[in-house]
């Protein structure tokens, strides 16, 4: 097979391309796939107010060297690892609000202090090499959750319960910036939301004769925000049964309210008594109460004495 070399003409043209072209080019095709590439970038979706968090940029160089890191907060970058200057390799640009750790700072680790809502959003690393000055980045987004002073509030809870008559509770959780998840619960067993289509189906096919209300033993709706800054309510409403007691005669009502996968979580619980007259009509053995039970058995001593 023959081997065609370049005329001169083109030989002429090779020559009039900058050397710098040249290099780049020729360490492009040498070095093949071989490309700095970023492997991860560890840091938390959410995070807490107040707390602190690190960041960290896992890369490969793949045989290259490294000629900076940098950080950006959204379009803004703060924080340049530039390992020339190795007397003073770190430098800052913070933007107002946002606050590091600068002596936790390294070539592939931020740590951001005393963190609060105004620092979420977009977090990028941007790896460029010092050869032939390629750049690569990755970006995530961080939520900080800036949860209320307060815990979650339980309203309309009575003195004590009647059994077999119907409660309505409310639980309230003031203004956040990420939207909660407020849930019920009963002697620690989850409330149901109702199912309006199911239950109206239920009704309409084979509960004509029976009262609506005594069929929604669970109901758990939640109510419309009026505005961005409305607290969280949910409304809860049942009827109490035997079956609802603890074994100290009492109910355990908890309403808990959670944010961002966990992040965020707290719960309020409180113990209702049931009043003592309902107790002694409680269950039944063959269709015969307990204080009809307790007559007939003194009716019998009774005979049995004359």
């Amino acid at each position: 097979m023959a081997i065609r070399f370049p005329n001169r003409q083109k030989m002429k043209d090779l020559r009039s391309i900058p050397l710098f072209v040249q290099v780049f080019f020729l360490s492009t095709v040498l070095r093949g796939s071989e490309t700095v590439k970023i492997s991860d970038l560890e840091m938390p979706s959410a995070a807490r107010a107040g707390t602190d968090i690190k960041l960290k940029c896992r890369y490969e160089l793949e045989g290259e060297t490294l000629r900076s890191v940098k950080w950006y907060k959204g379009q803004h970058e703060f924080y340049r690892y530039f390992p020339r200057e190795w007397k003073k390799p770190q430098k800052f640009f913070l933007p107002p609000g946002l606050t590091v750790d600068r002596d936790a700072c390294d070539d592939c680790t931020v740590s951001l202090t005393r963190i609060h809502a105004d620092m979420s959003g977009f977090y990028t690393c941007e790896v460029t090499t010092e050869e032939v000055f390629e750049s690569v980045s990755m970006r995530k987004f961080l939520q900080v959750i800036e949860p209320p002073a307060v815990s979650p509030k339980i309203s309309g809870v009575p003195q004590e319960i009647s059994l077999n008559k119907r409660i309505k509770l409310s639980c309230s959780l003031p203004w956040m910036n990420v939207k909660p998840t407020l849930e019920f619960f009963i002697n620690n067993w989850k409330v149901k939301e109702r199912d309006e289509p199911k239950l109206n189906q239920l009704l309409e096919s084979t509960l004509h004769n029976q009262r609506r209300t005594d069929l929604r033993t669970y109901t758990y709706i939640m109510s419309e925000l009026e505005s961005r800054r409305s607290p969280s309510t949910i409304s809860f409403s049942m009827k109490i049964r035997r079956e609802h007691v603890n074994k100290d005669n009492k109910v355990e009502f908890s309403c808990r309210a959670s944010a961002a996968n966990g992040t965020y979580e707290e719960e309020t619980r409180v113990l209702v008594g049931v009043r003592r007259r309902d107790l002694i009509y409680v269950g039944s053995v063959g269709g015969v109460h307990l204080h009809q039970a307790l007559q007939l058995l003194l009716l019998h001593l009774l005979i049995l004495l004359v």
